[in-house]
């Protein structure tokens, strides 16, 4: 796969998508499966959640994989055991976004504020589709600002819980908003008299339903298993940012990815 795809010319314009390529590989350390020294130093223990379904209690075992202050009081529901980002790979996402774009606000510098660390100038990622808060709390620490959107009432909550859990707080960290994605207000409309500690949405995450564990035995995953419609999804964040993280099963066809994109792309 090459750094570039260009498309038939349109007019005198070429569209370009860049397909930029990782040189960081997401590696989880064995460390990372367990809890945080606080919980087991003070021998807490948390039961709420534990799931009932066979086909789910083997992520019971991964609990601290998933969230290191499980123990805390974290909350999860039967599907987040397998939809929520485990703690360290979210934190390895965050941390990709203020590596390309921190530059882009002026300073990479390091400041602390209330225990935390983040760029000087925050950082707003809109989390789309942020079920139980695995990747909004990740951004919201190391990024500096998240909004978050969630169809799930009961799901947003336990983000907002779970949040706290992180000594993370609305407005000052998050914002969570109980909405369909597609029918988000726009960017002014969402900071207009909220007090909302952000200056614009730097960047979109994504992670829709993929439609269950099924994909697993899928031999390539098409978009078409997505709900709301792929094509629907990116162009109500292009509204937001051009800047877009797309989070997918591992055997999503790419040509299929390119050729849903290329229409976004910038002409």
């Amino acid at each position: 796969m090459g750094p570039e795809l260009l498309s038939k010319e349109a007019g005198r314009r070429m569209v370009i998508v860049n397909l930029k390529h990782t040189q960081q590989v997401f590696l989880p350390h064995k460390e990372t499966f367990y809890r945080d020294n606080a919980s087991r130093r003070n021998n807490l223990e948390n039961l709420e959640g534990k799931p009932t379904q066979s086909n789910l209690k083997k992520f019971w075992a991964r609990r601290y994989y998933l969230f290191s202050k499980f123990d805390k009081g974290i909350k999860i529901d039967e599907e987040s055991w397998y939809s929520v980002t485990p703690e360290p790979m979210a934190k390895h996402i965050a941390q990709r976004v203020v590596d390309a774009l921190s530059s882009d606000q002026g300073s990479s510098q390091v400041s602390e504020s209330k225990g935390q660390s983040w760029p000087a100038a925050k950082l707003c990622v809109l989390d789309a589709f942020c079920g139980v808060g695995g990747n909004m709390i990740q951004f919201a620490r190391k990024c500096g600002y998240c909004v978050a959107s969630d169809l799930d009432l009961q799901k947003l909550q336990y983000a907002q819980h779970n949040a706290q859990v992180y000594n993370l707080q609305e407005p000052a960290d998050l914002h969570l908003i109980h909405e369909d994605y597609l029918r988000l207000p726009s960017e002014a409309k969402l900071k207009k008299g909220a007090g909302l500690d952000f200056q614009k949405i730097n960047a979109v995450f994504l992670s829709p339903p993929w439609g269950g564990t099924g994909y697993q035995n899928l031999e390539e995953y098409s978009l078409e298993h997505i709900f709301p419609e792929f094509d629907r999804i990116v162009a109500k964040s292009v509204e937001y940012s051009p800047n877009l993280l797309l989070f997918l099963p591992k055997n999503t066809s790419i040509s299929e990815l390119i050729q849903r994109l290329l229409p976004f792309a910038q002409q």
